[in-house]
């Protein structure tokens, strides 16, 4: 997982949540770079994120607002397709966080 440009959810079971918590507190703790989580499909994902927002965030302060924002939640394919492009490739995440050094 570490060498992706960008990360892609689909709705699943624990196993999705798992892999996706895990990604998402390598990029908050700054242990991999900060790169695109799209999580595809708002009808799956808004009441899960929605969810968060109001425990982890609003009810007990154990995230910071800016850790909602390293997902993006989409049905939208073409932006899918857009931020993917737009991600830096593995070589250029390297460079930014000075992994080839």
């Amino acid at each position: 997982a570490y060498s992706a440009e960008a990360y892609i959810y689909f709705a699943g079971g624990f196993g999705t949540l798992d892999e996706l918590f895990e990604i998402a507190t390598l990029i908050q703790t700054k242990k991999i770079p900060a790169v695109p989580v799209i999580l595809f499909g708002t009808s799956f994902w808004n009441p899960i994120m929605e969810t968060l927002k109001k425990v982890f965030l609003d009810d007990n302060q154990t995230i910071s607002p800016e850790d909602m924002d390293i997902f993006t939640i989409t049905d939208d394919i073409e932006k899918v397709l857009d931020i993917v492009k737009s991600s830096p490739i593995r070589s250029e995440v390297s460079d930014r966080f000075n992994l080839n050094k």
